[in-house]
This record gives C-alpha cells, sequence and structure tokens, in this order.
C-alpha cells in the first residue's frame, strides 16, 4: 500500500460522500447578495445548486474548526460567548399572513463581564491574502459578489435581534485574528436593501414570478442560476452592442477572413470595413456572426473584429 497517496484518497471520499444540497425554504442570511432573482432561485431551485467538490468542502471544515478555536480562546481570554449557533428568523406580513423573509443562525453572542451588551458576532476565516486586504467590513461591499454576500449577513442578525452592535471576526487561517465592529446606524441602507431583495424573493415564490434580473453583468455571468441554465439574464453594458442588420459588413468580413494571397482586394476591403465603422462612431456592434469594436484613442480611431463563437456577451 501506498500510505501517503491512500491517505489523501480516503480523505478525499470521504468528503465526496458528504456532498448533498439541502432544501431551502426562505431566504437564508449567509446567501443573500445583491440579486433578489438568485435568492428566489436558492428557493425555487434548490436542487439545481451544483454540490460542492471535496476541496471546497475540506475548506469550509477548517473554517467551522477555526470558529471552534476562535471561541475556546475569546473564553480563555475571560469573555462570555453565547448562543452559539441560534437559529433566527425575520418575519413579517403579506395578504394577512405571517411572512418569513429571511433566516440564518448567528455564530454567536460575545458578552463582555462587566457591560449587559451582548454583540453579535460572525466568524470568518479567510485566505491570508484576502484576510490582509480588509480592515473594515464596508470593504466587503467593494469586492465581487462572492464576497459581498458576508456584507449583509451581521446587519440581518443584527436587525433579526434589535442588536445595536455586531462584529465580524476574521482570521486568516495562521491565528492572526481582526475585529470589524458594525453600528446598525451605519449599516440600516445595505440591511434595507438585503431586507428588500429577501422580501422580493420569497413573495415571488408565492406568486410564481421571479424577480427581475440583476443589472450587475459580472454578477450575473458569474451566477450558479446562469451556470445550470435556470436564469438567462440579457445584456447589460454600459456601451450596448448596436446590430449593424444588413449592412453587408458581415458578408465582406466572410470574403476578408477567407483571403490568404490576394493582398490588394484584402486591403480593398478591410479599408471598406474601417470607414464604414468608424463613420457610425465609436461604440461595439454586432453583424452577422462579427463582433465589431470601434475605439477612440488618443492616437486615432481603430476598428477591430472577431469571429463569434457563440452568443455576444457569454
Amino acid at each position: 500500500m501506498n500510505f501517503s497517496t491512500e491517505i489523501i484518497e480516503r480523505r478525499r471520499k470521504r468528503y465526496e460522500r458528504e456532498r448533498r444540497t439541502t432544501r431551502q425554504d426562505h431566504p437564508r442570511a449567509s446567501g443573500v447578495g445583491e440579486c433578489a432573482r438568485e435568492i428566489y432561485h436558492q428557493i425555487t431551485d434548490w436542487n439545481m445548486k451544483p454540490r460542492h467538490e471535496a476541496p471546497l468542502l475540506q475548506r469550509f471544515q477548517r473554517g467551522k474548526d477555526v470558529e471552534n478555536i476562535v471561541i475556546r480562546e475569546l473564553i480563555a481570554d475571560g469573555w462570555e460567548v453565547t448562543e452559539s449557533q441560534l437559529a433566527l428568523e425575520i418575519k413579517e406580513e403579506y395578504k394577512g399572513k405571517p411572512l418569513v423573509i429571511c433566516t440564518g443562525h448567528i455564530d454567536f453572542d460575545l458578552l463582555d463581564p462587566g457591560s449587559d451588551e451582548a454583540v453579535v458576532v460572525d466568524c470568518k476565516s479567510l485566505h491570508p491574502s484576502v484576510f490582509g486586504r480588509i480592515n473594515d467590513a464596508k470593504q466587503f461591499l467593494e469586492m465581487d459578489s462572492f464576497w459581498r454576500k458576508y456584507a449583509y449577513q451581521v446587519p440581518l442578525y443584527m436587525y433579526a435581534k434589535s442588536r445595536q452592535h455586531g462584529m465580524y471576526l476574521i482570521d486568516d487561517c495562521l491565528g492572526h485574528w481582526k475585529c470589524l465592529p458594525l453600528d446598525l446606524d451605519d449599516w440600516l441602507d445595505p440591511c434595507e436593501d438585503a431586507l428588500r431583495r429577501c422580501r422580493e424573493a420569497k413573495i415571488a415564490t408565492i406568486e410564481g414570478e421571479p424577480p427581475g434580473y440583476c443589472k450587475n453583468p459580472k454578477a450575473c455571468r458569474e451566477c450558479w442560476c446562469r451556470t445550470v441554465g435556470i436564469c438567462h439574464p440579457p445584456l447589460y453594458e454600459p456601451n450596448p452592442i448596436k446590430d449593424l442588420g444588413e449592412s453587408g459588413i458581415s458578408e465582406i468580413l466572410d470574403v476578408v477572413e477567407s483571403l490568404t494571397d490576394d493582398g490588394k482586394r484584402y486591403e480593398r476591403l478591410v479599408k471598406d470595413v474601417k470607414e464604414t465603422v468608424k463613420a457610425l462612431g465609436p461604440g461595439r456592434f454586432v453583424c452577422g456572426h462579427w463582433a465589431i469594436v470601434c475605439e477612440k484613442k488618443s492616437n486615432g480611431v481603430f476598428v477591430t473584429w472577431k469571429a463569434i463563437k457563440q452568443e455576444v456577451g457569454t
């Protein structure tokens, strides 16, 4: 037996056996991002969500281990840790009936023995390279869509428990900590945005009509809903693509692509395309199966193109 290989393989198989996707009936604080439609699909299409691979499950387990270490050290330093993994709900009313718009589990409450105030704490274990960039909780709001989901958790927990103060306690998986305090007064806008998306998504599950598309194209491109084919967002771009239709440019570019020896004809056709597009001004265009870009730079106006192998914007 090759022990070095077998140790890794057995561990991988154990985590593979634990892969599962759990049913979700309400928006979860840990899954609230910038798109109400994704939250809706988390509920209605929970069984379509890709299951995590073993390496990511191993990373999640390490995060749980770090949380246990953090709690142990806090207690050793004289802090009182209470309500670990306490389940909570945020309820409203819709059409005369109770409506659960968000659920979650807080990591723990932290109580200073000399004070009556408990602070809602969420413990995050971050890669050292990310840990080094974070010094304020609002920096999560400026990061990619994955990290932005972190930003809404503690404000939602604070709202649910009517707490004024909360905190992210982050660990770099090397034993170093940072404490990022939150005051609910400073987080009212992000919290209300998160509540609005939760409310919209939950009501949509009742009415059977999904919320509108997210207007952040980068978030859509990274979203699992699009990957598994249950959401097909239109293009949202600061410079929308214009269809040149029957301009004839597509046919010219087809000929240009085929020319390898006829240099003079190639140059003439390329010139025709560039002059036609430049006359339209800077922008992005589509013509047949060609994507064309006209850019104005400090040293002139440039036109480039390439064949579209799949739907534009995918």
